[in-house]
């Protein structure tokens, strides 16, 4: 900057007209009015110093950068040091906020460190990594052995440690529901049946899959009217995807229905609120009776 001229008079009352403009900020000024503060500041030490000041401010403002944005520039930074090339601006500006900073400036110098240090092959192995626990990644298993009778050849698994599903079926209307279902399951809705050109069926399909033992149940629950439901029942093998044989029996209400699979599918008709338990038997190839057993309860709201 140029050195401003000696001044005739530093204390005169111009200076705090000055001081209120520079205060009041980006305040839209008459022209002749910004010619004459101008020259009052080129005339006057006192206000040409102030008005330096501020523009050193502006300056050295717009040259800072946070300790997060030098952060953010550490990987151009070592990059920069590995081969020549010119360092842009806002390198610059990280280049100097690390002379400024002692934290960051550390950080940057142990983080060069450890980089040189791994590059030379020099970088000490841990005796040991840490080691998470991520069991919670694991599915909990739908299905799981239940104990057996002594000598008895057969092998029972039953729906979560004995849970029980639940269904709620309209008093009045076609629908019904699985409700309260072990956490990971979602039904399907079933696609809308009119019977017999009267109120329109709603119901929801459930697939029961069991990878261990290589079998999927899946349940279609559809409403009867009156309170009352269908419950269909189809067994599949899950890698070949095709139906297997067995047999079904349903114990509850009125007592006990036993009906084989026809393809894999097998239904109970017109069933009333109460509680019901579902045991699906697969033959074994070796002689031993795989048991699916799913306790069931419907109940009408």
């Amino acid at each position: 900057m140029p050195t401003p001229e000696r001044p005739q008079h530093t204390d005169n009352p111009g200076c705090e007209e000055v001081a209120r403009t520079l205060e009041a900020g980006a305040v839209p000024m008459d022209p002749a009015r910004l010619r004459a503060i101008a020259s009052h500041c080129r005339r006057c030490p006192t206000c040409w110093r102030h008005l330096a000041g501020l523009a050193e401010a502006i300056l050295s403002f717009r040259e800072e950068v946070t300790c997060a944005e030098c952060e953010a520039a550490w990987p151009a930074l070592l990059e920069a040091r590995r081969g020549p090339g010119r360092h842009r601006d806002h390198l610059r500006r990280a280049k100097a906020h690390l002379s400024r900073c002692q934290d960051c400036n550390t950080a940057f110098f142990t983080l060069s460190q450890l980089l040189q240090l791994e590059e030379q092959g020099r970088l000490e192995e841990p005796v040991s990594y840490p080691r998470f626990d991520l069991s919670f990644l694991v599915p909990t298993p739908l299905w799981t052995p239940a104990a057996a009778a002594a000598g008895a050849a057969r092998e029972v698994r039953e729906l979560v440690r004995g849970a029980a599903l639940r269904a709620r079926v309209l008093g009045r209307g076609l629908a019904a529901a699985f409700t309260g279902l072990p956490a990971g399951l979602r039904p399907v809705p079933i696609a809308a049946q009119a019977i017999r050109g009267g109120p329109v069926a709603r119901g929801e399909r459930l697939v029961l899959a069991d990878p261990d033992a290589n079998v999927s149940i899946i349940l279609s629950l559809q409403g009867a009217g009156r309170g009352r439901c269908h419950l269909g029942i189809e067994v599949r093998d899950l890698d070949a995807d095709c139906p297997l044989q067995g047999r079904v029996s349903l114990r509850g209400g009125s007592g006990e229905e036993i009906t084989p699979l026809s393809e894999g599918r097998a239904i109970f008709a017109d069933l009333g609120p109460a509680h019901y338990v579902l045991d699906v038997l697969i033959p074994s190839p070796g002689g031993v009776e795989r048991w699916w057993r799913l306790p069931i309860s419907l109940e009408v709201v």
